[in-house]
């Protein structure tokens, strides 16, 4: 198996080199011959300590990208990998200026993306402040669905952000539909209203009988 002796670790550091010579055909070579003869499903089936050598193959790929401008190959290539490839391939579609793209990949995973893509959050929200609707919409239902003190806090927080968002984009009414809606949707759980009126983004209502 390839995966299991060491000609795919020394490819890498083939690679590596390679890629610091900028021998860009060399590393198209090695990265083609990845894609013809090691599946996806090989690495799932073998030792934790393979997924290392994956993973560096896969930044390693976002680097020939850079540097030989082969977009297509390389998204192929970490497209190949995936999951193991979806940090690099975040990296590399971010670098590319592929918002939605980037937007739809990371919006789903498990780490705090808050945390984790600070950094690259903040650049899109003065960008292309749109694409972080379905983000923040997405992980204010997570938040609610939680169902404590603590998750409905961060849904305010969230929420927040999506009315800054909705306001510079000049969509006021979509914003006083969507607090409407969820507000409404939810009016049983009192802690959440609590701290809707906590956060201000609604007022004081008498609770239905």
């Amino acid at each position: 198996d390839e995966l299991e002796d060491t000609s795919f670790p020394l490819l890498v550091a083939m690679m590596d080199m390679y890629i610091r010579n900028e021998n860009h055909h060399f590393v198209r070579l090695i990265i083609e011959w990845v894609l013809e003869t090691i599946q996806v499903e090989q690495v799932a089936q073998v030792k934790d300590q393979v997924i290392s050598p994956v993973e560096s193959f896969c930044g390693l790929v976002v680097l020939y990208v850079s540097g030989s401008q082969d977009f297509e190959l390389g998204e192929k290539a970490l497209k190949h990998f995936m999951p193991f490839s979806n940090e690099a391939y975040a990296e590399l579609i971010f670098e590319q200026g592929e918002y939605r793209k980037w937007v739809d990949l990371v919006m789903v995973s498990p780490e705090n993306i808050f945390y984790r893509y600070s950094d690259e959050i903040a650049f899109i929200a003065k960008e292309t402040p749109e694409f972080l609707l379905p983000v923040y919409h997405f992980h204010v239902g997570l938040e609610i669905a939680n169902k404590n003190r603590g998750s409905y806090k961060q849904a305010v927080k969230y929420m927040k952000k999506l009315r800054t968002i909705y306001k510079k984009l000049r969509r006021i009414p979509v914003w006083e539909q969507y607090l409407t809606h969820i507000t409404l949707s939810n009016k049983r759980l009192r802690a959440f209203q609590s701290e809707l009126e906590r956060g201000k983004l609604i007022h004081h209502v008498e609770q239905p009988q």
